[in-house]
């Protein structure tokens, strides 16, 4: 897939990405009926496999970004965390996300915050992060707006990485380490349809982070890091 075939992708895949049954198989969610929002996107799908991948079994996973449905969130709660927190800057994104843990009866604490400003001193083992990686001028260009307007916040916050792609990703990586407990990771995925593999490299090696995986699929556009101190 490239950026000129997206505008027919979003089209085709519309009608998937708002799939009740399909976001209950993927990620064990049960949404609200008539709910006005896409439930994952590439990415997520991507991020989903590194989670379904690895043991999570007792360790305290943060959901930097969940969205509207928390599905990465109620994907980590049932492989057995000791906690899950999931954290969205939208506030339409955290009450319909409690409606949805309320349906699904996962055991995630929702925050209200931009990055991890309102989560003080607390620690994880994992940092999730499906990050905002749409260059403004060709999101611009294509009318992105993830399907939805929002109220509270410019629609663009759900999508907009900066000039470049990378801005959303520079900030997680540069606010979110100091809430990593010994050992921890930071796993972070991003599209490389728009922001290329070496950008965002180049970023980590900025914050004096190191890359210590990466995967990659070859019908998948999506890329996640695993990101240490």
């Amino acid at each position: 897939m490239t950026r000129s075939v997206y505008p027919i992708y979003r089209r085709v895949m519309e009608p998937v990405r708002r799939s009740r049954p399909l976001a209950r198989r993927l990620f064990g969610i049960e949404c609200p009926g008539g709910s006005p929002y896409f439930l994952w996107d590439l990415v997520t799908l991507g991020l989903r496999r590194v989670v379904c991948a690895r043991s999570l079994e007792g360790l305290s996973v943060c959901d930097m970004g969940c969205g509207p449905v928390a599905a990465l969130s109620v994907l980590a709660a049932g492989r057995g965390c000791s906690d899950v927190t999931g954290v969205d800057v939208v506030p339409e994104f955290i009450e319909h996300a409690r409606a949805v843990l309320d349906m699904t009866e996962a055991d995630v604490e929702l925050v209200l915050s931009d990055f991890g400003r309102e989560l003080g001193d607390r620690s994880f083992d994992l940092i999730l992060y499906n990050s905002a990686y749409i260059p403004d001028e060709w999101g611009e260009r294509e009318g992105i707006n993830r399907g939805y307007a929002l109220e509270t916040v410019p629609t663009a916050v759900t999508w907009s990485g900066g000039e470049d792609g990378t801005d959303s990703i520079r900030e997680f990586l540069l606010s979110m380490p100091s809430h990593l407990g010994p050992g921890g990771s930071l796993i972070l995925g991003f599209n490389r349809l728009y922001v290329p593999e070496s950008r965002v490299d180049s970023v980590v090696e900025e914050s004096d982070l190191r890359v210590e995986r990466t995967w990659r699929w070859r019908l998948l556009p999506a890329v996640v890091l695993e990101i240490r101190r």
